[in-house]
């Protein structure tokens, strides 16, 4: 079984060999390939991921099987390919150097179960599949789950192994310092997570005695596989790691069996933010290593166009958070400038006025002309402390506002957190188009605080208060077990979390129609709503626990959307039918630290990207109609009919 699961990912691999000395065109529209997905006893499955690579292409293609266990890829160019079919409980079908030719491909799977499938799991089912049956065993769980999800940002990486209960004391200990990326801090003294050291005995003993060397079984909880509309989904996964970076043999994800990618190695640190253009195409920033600053990659043909950013001293710098306007034009920030790019490809960096600079033009008042104009938010960078006879504070943190049109900038000051609660009033990232009024927003991560900064009236902001969330766990935290938490002062972004918040990262509103904009909670995997002329909040509770998001977007059609990190899926929230819609990527463990969508529709679509960061892989998402499949399959039939 090793030796076949080896030998397919080197071929899977291999690929990679061409990203480093260039790609290959991509002509779409030669053939089509289909099958059907069986058991070995010859039951359809629906759900079943199939993905196809070209020998030479720098990205993949995946679509799901229907009901009758039928699969259709879109047009693919013709030539020689891996295809393979994988769902969680399994062995992966896999057919090597196949050569596909003009009209129609056919190939079926027969599917035998895996006795062993753990490492198939994604994090929200490993959580799922931790017992709770005590009272004992849901604290521990709910103690794990509060800090993982910060510690190792996705359970999987932690719960895959096993370890004795000294092993996890060392483990505990290390996530109690750890680092987004998988690393270390070298400062024995920093803010440590009290959390995982006061329960660290207690939690290892319940680690130890469900993943430890005893061959104990867990109870494993897979999520039922995609269904109906959500199997129209199709993806195309591009290689996104720097030239040099891309080499065979590693496991990127891709063939589940295999396990989560190792986060800790550097080739597989890549995309980080994400958008699309008006023409369909991705764009990412992230750990771009010198090579690039953004970057844009052709959707048709993967091949990626580089853009550079230096600082004073002359070295590349990374991207921060990126988006496209309604004019097509993409926006991020490096080197303490705003980066702009048309849509003939032009760059222009836009030095940044220091805060007081603008608050000695920017008024109080907005002038006529910029009324209903569109604006560009976002967070300012850490400054210096301020310090004074020896005392230090950090300064509340800027955020900026710039009016492309006009010209016009305005600086808003994060609040403070509510007088109420000791706790860190920390943001995460925000930048985005605003709202339909033209007002930023952001969300304090620690105080379930969402502040609007007014557009009408610059460095004016208003916050709102989000109520508590709805966790049952809370109340198995009684005396000292609570005072803990309240020690804490709040959830912090990387290694802690409170019980009953919600936690919020970034907050989302356009680029569709809406009168609201929305936050999802990094703990509750709750959509909050806040309308942005009443303020009125509402809390949509989430369906599937241990998301994991970071951000949220509406649609043309008012569609909220989010991809979840952990649990490796994007899901769709209508609010004007309360459904929810959960599309499963084709990529274990994604670690997506955001998402981006087309400002418009795309080829009369939604269309969307997922950073996989852990993967270093773009992942494009459009969903078809029936109406696409039907058209597909009657290409099919009348191919065979013609034969």
């Amino acid at each position: 079984m090793h030796k076949r699961v080896l030998a397919s990912l080197a071929a899977l691999g291999a690929v990679w060999l061409t990203f480093v000395f260039g790609t290959t065109g991509h002509a779409a529209g030669d053939v089509i390939v289909t099958g059907r997905i069986t058991t070995a006893s010859g039951q359809p499955m629906e759900g079943v991921i199939v993905s196809a690579r070209r020998f030479g292409s720098t990205f993949t293609t995946s679509v799901y099987s229907d009901a009758a266990g039928g699969y259709y890829f879109p047009h693919l160019q013709d030539g020689k390919y891996n295809i393979w079919a994988q769902a969680v409980g399994y062995d992966a079908g896999i057919a090597e150097g196949v050569m596909l030719s003009p009209v129609v491909h056919r190939q079926s799977f027969a599917l035998a179960p895996l006795e062993n499938f753990e490492l198939q799991l994604r994090g929200d089912e490993w959580v799922a599949s931790l017992p709770d049956a005590t009272p004992r065993d849901r604290k521990m769980k709910e103690v794990f789950r509060l800090n993982c999800f910060g510690g190792c940002h996705s359970p999987s990486h932690a719960l895959k192994d096993r370890y004795d209960e000294q092993g996890w004391k060392i483990l505990i200990d290390k996530m109690s310092r750890i680092a987004t990326p998988g690393t270390y801090t070298l400062d024995e003294d920093r803010n440590v997570a009290p959390l995982m050291h006061y329960y660290k005995d207690e939690l290892a003993a319940y680690l130890a005695r469900v993943r430890g060397p005893a061959p104990t079984k867990l109870a494993l909880t897979p999520r039922p596989r995609p269904q109906g509309e959500e199997t129209l989904a199709v993806f195309r996964e591009y290689d996104s790691s720097p030239p040099g970076f891309g080499v065979p043999l590693y496991n990127d994800g891709s063939l589940w069996q295999l396990g989560p990618a190792n986060k800790t190695d550097l080739k597989n640190m890549g995309p980080l933010r994400a958008t699309v253009d008006l023409d369909g195409n991705p764009w990412f920033t992230g750990r771009g290593r010198g090579y690039w600053t953004i970057a844009k990659i052709d959707w048709k043909t993967g091949r990626i166009t580089p853009y550079k950013v230096s600082n004073d001293h002359g070295a590349v710098v990374d991207g921060g958070e990126i988006m496209t306007d309604r004019q097509g034009v993409v926006w991020t920030q490096a080197a303490g400038k705003l980066v702009r790019i048309d849509r003939s490809g032009k760059m222009e960096l836009i030095a940044i006025p220091e805060p007081e600079e603008i608050r000695r033009t920017q008024g109080t008042t907005v002038p006529a002309e910029s009324r209903g104009r569109e604006r560009i938010w976002w967070e300012d960078g850490p400054r210096p402390p301020i310090c004074s006879n020896g005392l230090c504070e950090n300064p509340p943190t800027v955020f900026y506002m710039y009016e492309p049109s006009t010209g016009r900038w305005a600086v808003y000051e994060n609040p403070p957190a509510p007088k109420d609660m000791k706790a860190f009033s920390d943001v995460y990232n925000v930048t985005s188009m605003g709202d339909a009024d033209g007002n930023g927003w952001w969300a304090q991560f620690a105080t379930d605080v969402m502040v609007k900064a007014d557009g009408s009236a610059p460095g004016k902001v208003v916050t709102i208060r989000i109520p508590e969330r709805k966790n049952p766990a809370w109340s198995l935290f009684t005396g000292d077990d609570r005072r803990i938490f309240e020690m804490m002062g709040g959830s912090e972004p990387h290694t802690r979390g409170m019980p009953n918040q919600h936690s919020m990262r970034m907050v989302g509103a356009g680029p569709g129609p809406t009168d609201s904009v929305w936050g999802v909670g990094w703990f509750s995997s709750d959509l909050i709503r806040v309308n942005i002329r009443t303020n009125k909040l509402t809390v949509y509770e989430a369906p599937a626990p241990d998301c994991g998001s970071y951000q949220t977007w509406t649609d043309p059609y008012g569609e909220v959307w989010t991809v979840c990190q952990s649990s490796a899926h994007i899901r769709r929230f209508s609010p004007k039918t309360g459904q929810w819609m959960i599309y499963d990527l084709p990529t274990l463990n994604i670690e997506a630290h955001a998402m981006g969508m087309a400002p418009g529709l795309v080829d009369g679509r939604v269309r969307m990207v997922v950073p996989s960061w852990t993967n270093s892989k773009t992942i494009m998402m459009d969903v078809r109609t029936p109406a696409d499949l039907a058209a597909l399959k009657a290409e099919v039939q009348k191919a065979g009919s013609s034969r």
